[in-house]
């Protein structure tokens, strides 16, 4: 176009002769920039997904992908610079839209996931302070602390799982292969989970053992309270210790213990993902026959109950064959 500008300003002194099929191109020179920004405003919605998501996103987003690839081509091919193409760019736009919000949600579900796992890897299982404890009264103090905090893990594992649900719903209509990826997800978050236990727990002890050891003196901090009495009944006056360095150790030992086992009461995601989408994809299916049997026609029936006729919703064992 500013070619063809010139070329005008140069064809008063007879240098050049402009075609006739220039000067037409030349009087759609403002139907044609709308036409070139419309077709850049696809390019910038397409090409912000693609620096949006990571290669592992873009694993599990390559149906979305896909069919969003199969939107655009067809302008491709079809279009030129002659043609109209207002609806093409409205259709290629909002599937641009909808995979992108897609890709921010399932970003945006992790980014609150991560931050459970950040809040379990920093939570402390007991409560210490720097003072003299009878033994009973430390053990019975922390015994309480530790079932907080195991209420805690718990409730911060719930929300990982609705969270993980609520991402699914992103892929359970999608083939096996990307049921496969979601596998793979799914067993990177359990290997986050697991490291953010150890790491609460590994914190813990350690935190347990400043409270024993100085760090900067590297002395020993009394932190318990050690009666000791001479027995007069024993012939050379024996020392008695309340209580005793077994029992002392005995005691702190079963209470390690129960620090380092307070991970049980975390179940793995995989586990209570496949439980939670077989009650789904099994109440799935029970919607779509009570839906058939009352003489819903087969398409209203799928769309009632949330399914897709060209969807084999099976059991997850043949995504596992793949892993």
């Amino acid at each position: 176009m500013i070619e063809v500008s010139y070329w005008t300003k140069i064809q008063t002194l007879g240098f050049v002769t402009i075609p006739h099929n220039v000067s037409r191109l030349l009087q759609r020179k403002e139907q044609l920039r709308i036409l070139r920004e419309n077709v850049m405003l696809i390019v910038r919605d397409y090409n912000n997904i693609i620096h949006t998501i990571n290669d592992k996103e873009k694993s599990l987003f390559k149906e979305h992908l896909d069919y969003l690839d199969r939107t655009i081509e067809p302008g491709i091919r079809r279009h030129n610079w002659g043609s109209q193409a207002d609806n093409f760019v409205y259709a290629c736009r909002k599937e641009c839209q909808d995979v992108f919000f897609y890709v921010k949600k399932f970003q945006n579900n992790v980014m609150k996931i991560n931050n459970e796992f950040e809040k379990i890897s920093t939570t402390l299982l007991t409560n210490v302070q720097k003072r003299l404890y009878i033994l009973s009264e430390f053990i019975r103090q922390q015994e309480d602390t530790l079932k907080v905090r195991e209420q805690d893990f718990i409730n911060s594992f719930e929300k990982i799982a609705r969270k993980v649900m609520k991402t699914y719903e992103l892929f359970i209509h999608r083939s096996p292969k990307i049921q496969n990826e979601w596998l793979k997800f799914v067993h990177r978050l359990d290997e986050s989970l697991e490291r953010s236990l150890k790491r609460s727990v590994r914190n813990t002890l350690l935190d347990l053992g400043h409270y024993i050891v100085d760090d900067k003196q590297k002395e020993i901090v009394p932190i318990f309270k050690v009666y000791t009495i001479l027995d007069p009944n024993h012939v050379n006056w024996k020392i008695i210790h309340d209580p005793t360095h077994e029992e002392l150790k005995t005691r702190i030992q079963v209470f390690i213990s129960q620090i380092i086992h307070v991970t049980r009461v975390v179940p793995r995601i995989e586990k209570v993902f496949r439980e939670k989408r077989d009650e789904k994809i099994a109440r799935m299916k029970k919607e779509l026959d009570e839906s058939e049997r009352s003489g819903t026609n087969t398409a209203q029936a799928f769309h009632k109950a949330g399914m897709k006729p060209d969807v084999t919703y099976q059991n997850l064992s043949e995504e596992e064959k793949e892993i």
